[in-house]
C-alpha cells in the first residue's frame, strides 16, 4: 500500500493554497522528526531532489509529540498520513507542493508455517487497506 505524506497545520493558521507553495512552507516554523529517523530521511531526500532545503525549528523523536506541538500552534509538520492517524479534527490537512509517498509492504516466505500472529498482522493490513482510500 502507499502512504501519502501530508502537511499538518495548526487550527488557527490561515493558508489559502492547496497544495501549498514552497514559499508558504518556508515562512512557518517546521517541526520534523529527529535527523536519524527514517521518515526524516525520506523527507530530506524529497526536498533535495526538488532543490529545497529543510530548516526545522524543532526536531522531535515522537510522532505524537509532533502532532501535539502542531495542535498547540508551535509550527507545522510534513508527516506520513498513517503515522498521524488518528488526525485531530482541529488540525488542517494540506497536500505537499509535489506529491511524496512511502510504500508499505509485507514479505512472507511462501509455503512456510508462520505463527498465528503473522497471519493476524497480514489480515489487519488488508483490512486497513480496504477501509482507507490509500492506493495500492
Amino acid at each position: 500500500m502507499r502512504d501519502e505524506y501530508i502537511v499538518l497545520l495548526p487550527p488557527d493558521w490561515t493558508i489559502a493554497n492547496d497544495p501549498l507553495t514552497w514559499e508558504q512552507l518556508t515562512t512557518y516554523p517546521l517541526i520534523l522528526p529527529i535527523e536519524s529517523d527514517v521518515c526524516r530521511g525520506l523527507i530530506a531526500g524529497y526536498c533535495h531532489r526538488l532543490g529545497r532545503s529543510l530548516n526545522p525549528t524543532y526536531e522531535v523523536p515522537e510522532d505524537s509529540t509532533i502532532l501535539s506541538m502542531v495542535e498547540q500552534g508551535l509550527g507545522m509538520t510534513m508527516i506520513a498520513r498513517l503515522a498521524a492517524e488518528p488526525i485531530s479534527a482541529k488540525l488542517q490537512i494540506k497536500h505537499l507542493p509535489e506529491p511524496l509517498e512511502r510504500v508499505i509492504g509485507v514479505v512472507t516466505l511462501a509455503g512456510a508455517l508462520h505463527p498465528p500472529a503473522v497471519y493476524a498482522f497480514v489480515h489487519e493490513l488488508k483490512q486497513a487497506k480496504r477501509s482507507s482510500a490509500l492506493p495500492v
